[in-house]
């Protein structure tokens, strides 16, 4: 079982008060979205034979024209129930391509992850496409 917050905001609740809003619009384009910095935390419980693990995660854009680029920063930092760490550290880029629909990215990563008796690194790069063919 796992859970996850991500970006959770705290707001007071109105009593019993129902109010009526419009639908969210459908107008618009891609050049209209802005992507914003996002953080969360989780747990995942044992089981299968696998350890519980706290996680905390971020998303940063770094660089970003909506609609059309955007580059960015994710990662992750796990912490098992011995206290073994371990994380995740990806630099990434994204351009659409609106005359072909296509979205092209590339991405360099580092993982870690220590099990208490090892630690083990590795480094992975990687390229992406993301279109109708």
């Amino acid at each position: 079982m796992s859970f996850l917050l991500i970006g959770a905001l705290i707001s007071p609740l109105s009593a019993q008060t129902v109010e009526e809003s419009s639908p969210p619009s459908l107008t618009g384009s891609a050049a209209d979205l802005t992507i914003r910095p996002r953080f969360g935390v989780g747990y995942s419980t044992s089981g299968a034979s696998y350890d519980a693990f706290t996680s905390f995660e971020g998303f940063v854009p770094l660089l970003q024209t909506p609609g059309s680029t955007l580059t960015f920063l994710e990662g992750r930092l796990l912490l098992d129930n011995d206290a073994n760490l371990g994380g995740n550290l990806l630099l990434g880029h994204r351009v659409y391509n609106l005359t072909s629909n296509r979205v092209l990215g590339a991405y360099l990563a580092y993982d870690n992850r220590n099990t208490g008796s090892s630690t083990f690194n590795q480094v992975s790069a990687g390229f992406e496409s993301l279109g109708e063919i």
